[in-house]
């Protein structure tokens, strides 16, 4: 692939219009109905939910309030990626019903949005969709998880990923694009090549500091680094790569349950309370060949999910679908780096993308294909798991290798479709060689900062 593609996209007018900022400049003033909780419920495994996180995060802990949040957004300037959410809030602010008192109104607002979306690509297919809550909590070593309660399944996302994962997915575009805002049209420099995402990075050092510290604030449970689209095609681009992350994570999890996984052992995990205890929470434990093809099954999901709200601008139709396909491949190689950070590894990098040779990696990956596809159960080899480490004994896959089982998939899926030649797509997945990229720089620069006197 060469180093550099041009693309220029001639925008229309009324693509990503700026937000009326007046029209609901009076929202504050209407009369709203007293906010209603589902953990009122005490049947609901919201009521559970709400104990959980009350222990975790403190009496005094409380998000904001839907009012609240409407009160902050009034004050506030427009933000080209939030859109009318002001507006939205406030026409809809009496039919929002919240999950419990201490949930984070935008991630669940988010989540579930794609969850409600992945149901209607369910019900076109005739399948019925399981019964599933969504909340989140502070699993410091995933992403999400399924716990079931009775009969219901609760699918708890960690807390800070939605945010963490906005900025480092803005960050990788970034050192991909160059979008003067102040033309007309838009121009997109994408560089696949490491030199020129090193010379990027040099021109721009605030982008590899943003990238590590918005990594390390994840690991330390820290605000992290806030960041904000600044053009419209940057804006459209980052939206796109969002929204097909959060299908992948709920799709993920609803696959589980529609291939039966949810009879495996449980796993329990530690949360650390406000008052210094701990809540042990179990989840559904799955295997590796489970955990892959709940991946396959997601990637499924979205592709339903994603046939009838696609955008309608044909000259975006083929880059739209591009970056929203390709997003669960960047999503996996950036929480990738997180899953570094956090040590869930006891010694550390050994078996990440960034510290196993090429090679390796690629043997690694024929190996498990090769294996999935004659129906075996996966075993890895003596040296590969040599090379993984303790990587090699957790209940998921490296989240690279699972990126990389996925990006054959759509590969394949594109070359077959006749587009993958198509300069869209090779837009789309030079973010993902970017983010490899950008992550080996992040560790050489960490490793070097270490060794200087």
């Amino acid at each position: 692939m060469p180093a550099l593609f041009l693309i220029v996209i001639a925008w229309h007018s009324d693509v990503h219009a700026q937000p009326d900022t007046d029209k609901h400049h009076d929202c504050l003033n209407k009369p709203h109905q007293a906010q209603v909780f589902l953990s009122d419920n005490k049947k609901s495994a919201y009521h559970w939910l709400e104990k959980k996180q009350r222990n975790i995060y403190g009496e005094d802990a409380k998000p904001l309030t839907l009012e609240e949040l409407i009160s902050n957004l009034e004050k506030r300037p427009p933000r080209m990626d939030r859109g009318d959410v002001r507006g939205m809030l406030c026409e809809t602010a009496g039919d929002i019903v919240l999950p419990t008192r201490y949930e984070s109104i935008g991630p669940y607002l988010s989540l579930k949005r794609a969850s409600d979306l992945i149901r209607a690509g369910l019900a076109k297919t005739g399948d019925v969709a399981p019964d599933v809550l969504l909340g989140t909590l502070p699993i410091k070593e995933t992403n999400a998880e399924t716990h079931k309660r009775g009969k219901e399944y609760v699918i708890l996302t960690n807390h800070q990923i939605l945010n963490t994962i906005y900025s480092l997915t803005l960050i990788a575009n970034r050192t991909a694009f160059f979008i003067p805002a102040e033309e007309t049209g838009a121009i997109a420099a994408i560089s696949t090549n490491s030199d020129t995402v090193k010379s990027r990075l040099e021109k721009n050092p605030e982008l590899l500091t943003s990238y590590h510290k918005s990594i390390v604030a994840f690991s330390n449970k820290t605000p992290h680094p806030i960041l904000e689209t600044t053009d419209i095609l940057e804006t459209f681009i980052l939206s796109t790569q969002i929204d097909g992350m959060h299908r992948f994570i709920v799709g993920h999890e609803y696959a589980h349950i529609l291939l039966d996984h949810v009879s495996r052992t449980k796993r329990n995990f530690d949360i650390p309370t406000a008052k210094g205890g701990s809540e042990s929470i179990s989840m559904l434990g799955y295997d590796w060949s489970q955990e892959i093809a709940a991946d396959l099954t997601s990637l499924s999901l979205m592709q339903l999910s994603a046939m009838e709200d696609r955008d309608k601008n044909e000259e975006l139709a083929l880059l739209g679908h591009a970056l929203f396909t390709y997003s669960a491949v960047l999503y996996l190689v950036l929480t990738d780096a997180l899953s570094s950070e956090v040590n869930r590894c006891t010694i550390g990098k050994t078996g990440s993308y960034s510290n196993t040779p090429e090679a390796i990696r690629k043997s690694i990956v024929d190996d498990v294909i090769d294996q999935l596809s004659r129906g075996n159960s996966l075993k890895l080899s003596e040296q590969h798991a040599t090379v993984l480490a303790c990587r090699a004994s957790s209940s998921h896959p490296p989240q690279w290798l699972r990126a990389e089982i996925l990006i054959r998939t759509i590969d394949q899926a594109f070359e077959e479709g006749g587009v993958s030649e198509a300069l869209e797509v090779k837009i789309a997945r030079s973010i993902i060689i970017n983010a490899y990229e950008l992550e080996r720089l992040r560790l050489e620069a960490v490793q070097e900062a270490v060794a200087s006197p």
